[in-house]
């Protein structure tokens, strides 16, 4: 039927039916419909001509797609990926859980590309990092590992720096920690293999990973990437590469060659004064370790800077030394006594007062403030009194949390940690109330002696006077005598001396002998406690000859300003006829060294009369 002639259709009830109408009668179309067409007519005529409509019209198709499929599945049935790799990247780094990480793994694992798959391992092992407890599937681990291990081969420099800096954070992981190792070794490959394409950034993240990982490089690879960066880092490097590069020398036991050192003292003169005491306190942490002549002026930079904010910080005032944890304090007292640098005595109060403000806080633990009473003990300084009172709260709760443990793993760790705690405390002539000792020594009679708590309880004891049990006795015998040949120098030194002072007799009534035998077949066997064995081998009636004397004086001459006052004042006495007047030079200061803390604290005593 043709329409030709057919009346004008009406608006209203009356008019005629849409298209949609068996009779097929056209409805007319309202102007706001006619403008959008018009509208969309004139876009497709400008984007015709460059593409864009098509691109248009395919991220609307796939929009719409993605809006019918939302809430159910990531995958469409022709299992291609519905989300744009934006989207995933921008999920991965949003993720708050382990769950959440391995879930995008499950769902998007055939379509992710390298970086994603660099990406991912990185978030996960930052969410494994972050939550000792948080549960997760070893299985989709696993698979995450592998699927690693198969895109090494084609990933870019920035892709396996990111891998190299997710296997650091994955140390102390069990089977996570192995995986991250042979992913490390291939990006060691790497990096060799094609070194200048390696940004500084990503070498210093491959450095910092080895470092985490106890990983020891050869010092020609040292060389060589230390070489490279020095070539290519001044006025690049950040506050963080620069303590991460020097973190590392320390790591790996690495001395730079001086023109590396040169280049590195620059990036400290540069850096170091727009630094945090807590990254000054890790720097200078380094910095001790190395040693080099070439760090002497950063050495001094450092410490003056760091000093300056702890002064700043006194009383709770605004200095930034307030943000230091009790482990950066610790790690700053450790640094000034490896380096035989003696702040002012304002400084070395403000370091007290900030570790007795955060044990007040509850932030420390043993192992941390061990740590600076040891320092006290190498710098021959006794630290404020109510800091080492505050030390026993730390003690009681270790003791109470072994004694609560009843054997499970992490006992024995507590147990060394409290052990030595009391160690330090001894050793700064802190009387240690006699209840606390006896409940150490039943500790570990109940969980065993290893070479850590048989050296520090053995110690402990001989140096506070506590008359141990015989149950206690006998196991220290035993440890010692049968694992002398496999025990260090000085922790051997150490123990004899401490049998000896405890009146404990050896089953092994040789062992002195074999000792000295030792010594004298090995002209390297020396130690900073040489003397205290020479001392407790006179005792058990074995005199030293000559020459191991000769050799214990020359070791003290050179060495009294690293030794502890202990081994000074018994290296001194064993020495007796051996020294003479032209000895003043260097005995007059040792014995003052080691009778500063002891003469200071008979002082607070008189003066407390």
């Amino acid at each position: 039927m043709s329409l030709r002639g057919a009346p004008r259709a009406r608006k209203g009830r009356g008019g005629v039916a849409g298209p949609g109408c068996l009779r097929g009668v056209a409805r007319e179309t309202p102007p706001c419909r006619r403008a959008r067409r018009a509208l969309e007519v004139v876009r497709r005529a400008v984007h015709s001509s460059s593409g864009g409509l098509r691109e248009e019209e395919e991220e609307e198709e796939r929009r719409r797609k993605a809006s019918r499929t939302a809430g159910t599945s990531g995958m469409d049935r022709r299992g291609t990926s519905l989300e744009s790799p934006r989207s995933i990247q921008r999920r991965i780094a949003r993720c708050q859980t382990l769950s959440e990480a391995l879930g995008l793994l499950e769902a998007h694992s055939t379509f992710l590309d390298d970086v994603h798959v660099a990406s991912l391992y990185n978030r996960v092992s930052d969410l494994l990092r972050r939550s000792n407890r948080q549960e997760s599937s070893a299985e989709a681990l696993e698979h995450l590992s592998e699927l690693v291990k198969l895109r090494l081969s084609s990933m870019n420099t920035r892709s396996l720096s990111t891998v190299a800096n997710a296997c650091g954070k994955l140390r102390g992981r069990d089977r996570a920690a192995a995986d991250a190792v042979g992913v490390l070794a291939h990006v060691r490959g790497r990096a060799n293999a094609s070194l200048p394409d390696f940004s500084c950034v990503d070498l210093e993240n491959v450095l910092w990973a080895h470092g985490k990982l106890g990983l020891r490089l050869h010092p020609e690879e040292l060389d060589s990437w230390y070489t490279r960066l020095a070539e290519d880092c001044p006025v690049r490097l950040s506050e963080k590469s620069l303590v991460s590069l020097l973190y590392t020398c320390q790591r790996q036991r690495y001395r730079p060659s001086g023109a590396v050192a040169s280049v590195l003292a620059s990036e400290i003169a540069r850096l170091a004064p727009a630094m945090t005491p807590k990254a000054l306190a890790n720097l200078l942490s380094s910095l001790a370790h190395l040693r080099s002549d070439e760090m002497l002026e950063p050495v001094k930079l450092v410490t003056a800077l760091l000093s300056r904010d702890l002064e700043a910080s006194t009383e709770g005032g605004a200095g930034g030394a307030t943000a230091m944890n009790l482990r950066n304090v610790a790690n700053v007292l450790w640094s000034f006594a490896e380096l035989q640098f003696y702040p002012q005595g304002r400084v070395l109060d403000c370091l007290d007062c900030r570790v007795l403000r955060l044990l007040g806080e509850g932030d420390g633990g043993a192992l941390a403030l061990n740590t600076y009473l040891r320092a006290c003990h190498k710098l021959a300084r006794r630290p404020n009194e109510m800091l080492l009172e505050s030390s026993l709260e730390v003690v009681s709760e270790g003791l109470r949390k072994v004694a609560a443990a009843e054997g499970a793993a992490g006992d024995m760790d507590m147990l060394a940690q409290t052990c030595r705690l009391v160690k330090s405390l001894a050793m700064l002539n802190f009387e240690v109330p006699a209840g606390y000792l006896s409940s150490l020594e039943r500790c570990l009679v109940l969980e065993g002696l290893d070479h850590v708590t048989a050296h520090d309880s053995l110690w402990t004891f001989a140096t506070a006077g506590h008359a141990a049990g015989g149950e206690y006795k006998s196991m220290a015998t035993v440890f010692v005598e049968e694992g002398a040949v496999g025990l260090k120098r000085g922790s051997l030194c150490r123990m004899l001396w401490s049998i000896t002072m405890l009146g404990i007799p050896l089953k092994d009534s040789d062992l002195p002998e074999r000792v000295l035998c030792w010594v004298e077949e090995n002209s390297g066997w020396t130690s900073h406690s040489f003397g205290l064995l020479l001392w407790a081998m006179r005792e058990q009636g074995r005199e030293a000859g000559e020459f191991l004397l000769r050799r214990a004086k020359e070791h003290v001459r050179v060495n009294w300003d690293v030794m502890t006052p202990t081994e000074i004042l018994y290296s001194v006495e064993v020495l007796g006829g051996e020294l003479g007047a032209e000895d003043a030079a260097w005995l007059v200061p040792a014995l003052q060294r080691a009778r500063t803390f002891v003469l200071s604290s008979e002082e607070e005593e008189e003066g407390g009369l």
